[in-house]
């Protein structure tokens, strides 16, 4: 079960308060209630985010119980409804924040100073207790704790598909997920296309196609025109079967994906950094931008996967 005590990350100023946000309320099977403005995502028990306003009841949802130890586990949701308006605080940290209403319940990390003795020696020190704190209490310079890593508690099974999975296939996924497109005629998808605006990387994901596919894609254009081309309209509807469909700002990673063994998850990220990320070297970050708000919060799920904190 990943661990809370090695993700903390410390709430800065200022703690604004938000007037007049819708907010759902789930309940789940342990009675536990969460209350959350409508757009906030859930991590459900598949892996994949949802927006709190699109859950029903009966679906899974991750979420963290306990007190003082606290687990990550699968709970059924039992009830989802609109409560009406409610003022909200937003939590922040260094690279994330926390949208939530005042009374929602927040694991924080406290300092606690107990005396020793060792070898004679007296003393005191500080000792890490968590406990749960109402989001509108918490004060600039506490620390707040996350999950060091997110499980996938059910996968969702992979569905058929003409071609093996492979780490060629996850990637090519990936790269479509950030800058592909269907080639259609008629209203039908008849190729696969990957805007790379690279002549390498349309090389490796000509290759890949071949690994993949057993056809090598076909690279057209140079310099920042380059492109792919998978020209087969099998490939291509087969490819939409398995939940690649959508424009820009509609994509989603299918949430079959979530499930997939670490080095699968990994070629899928390496896909979507070539095609839609950048590398900021002398930060050791790595940044994706896109116009797809949900494939965002998928891209963030799936590093949770991994346990790489983002």
């Amino acid at each position: 079960m990943p661990g809370y005590s090695d993700a903390l990350h410390k709430a800065k100023e200022p703690l604004p308060i938000i007037h007049g946000l819708p907010i759902i309320r789930l309940w789940d099977a342990g009675g536990t209630p969460s209350c959350c403005p409508a757009d906030a995502r859930i991590v459900m028990a598949n892996g994949r985010p949802e927006r709190i306003d699109s859950i029903v009841s009966g679906t899974s949802a991750v979420e963290a119980v306990g007190d003082p130890a606290v687990v990550l586990k699968a709970g059924t949701v039992r009830e989802a409804r609109m409560t009406g308006w409610k003022r909200c605080v937003m939590v922040e940290t260094k690279h994330r924040w926390l949208r939530v209403s005042e009374d929602h319940p927040v694991l924080i990390a406290a300092p606690v100073l107990r005396a020793y003795t060792s070898f004679g020696d007296r003393g005191s020190t500080n000792w890490w207790t968590l406990r749960w704190k109402p989001a509108g209490e918490i004060e600039a310079g506490e620390w707040l704790i996350s999950a060091s890593q997110l499980p996938v508690f059910s996968p969702d099974p992979v569905p058929p598909m003409p071609w093996p999975l492979s780490a060629a296939l996850l990637e090519l996924i990936g790269a479509w997920l950030g800058d592909g497109c269907y080639g259609s005629r008629q209203g039908q998808a008849m190729a696969i296309n990957w805007a790379s605006g690279d002549e390498a990387i349309s090389q490796r994901w000509s290759d890949l196609c071949r690994l993949a596919f057993g056809k090598a894609g076909a690279i057209y254009g140079t310099g920042g025109r380059a492109s792919v081309s998978l020209n087969s309209a099998p490939s291509a509807r087969a490819f939409q079967s398995i939940g690649l469909v959508g424009k820009s700002r509609t994509k989603r990673i299918p949430a079959w994906c979530f499930g997939l063994p670490p080095e699968l998850r990994l070629a899928l990220l390496r896909g979507l950094l070539d095609s839609d990320g950048t590398v900021l070297k002398g930060e050791g970050t790595v940044r994706w931008s896109m116009t797809g708000v949900d494939l965002i919060w998928d891209i963030w799920a799936l590093c949770q996967t991994l346990g790489i904190q983002s």
